[in-house]
């Protein structure tokens, strides 16, 4: 029996009459036992504290690293590096040549995104512009 499960078997301090501990110090520190411990169990689940400290960093580093569309804005680089095999088939340059020289269009972000060679399709911004938008919102929902 682990520890909590040994905590929550524990129905009443043992010294009120009634039996009912639902106000009892003794149970209001139990409950904040149980909440401690179920809050360490999830932090081992999740790993030890330096490897916690390093998903942290990359995480930061990958959420504030932007990857440009010509027209000046950009999307998150997180969205695109997935797909930099399509970089390389459609443009010959990997994602950080392409973000040196100033990026993608919408349409070519759009292909990318897809898995898919740049098309006449792709030259309508608006559409392309709508699909990318919505593919990085989809990136974090599925997150």
């Amino acid at each position: 029996m682990t520890s909590i499960e040994v905590i929550k078997s524990m129905n009443f301090c043992g010294l009120c009459t009634t039996g009912n501990c639902a106000e009892c110090d003794k149970k209001i520190a139990k409950d904040e036992a149980i909440k401690a411990m179920e809050e360490i169990e999830q932090y081992r689940e999740i790993g030890i504290l330096e490897e916690c400290r390093e998903a942290m960093i990359l995480m930061k580093k990958n959420a504030a690293r932007k990857f440009p569309i010509i027209d000046g804005t950009h999307i998150p680089w997180e969205v695109i590096e997935i797909h930099e095999h399509q970089a390389l088939i459609n443009h010959g340059q990997t994602l950080q040549r392409l973000a040196e020289r100033g990026g993608l269009s919408w349409g070519e972000a759009s292909a990318v995104l897809d898995d898919r060679r740049f098309d006449k399709r792709d030259r309508d911004m608006k559409t392309s512009r709508e699909y990318v938008l919505k593919e990085v919102e989809n990136f974090y929902r599925r997150k």
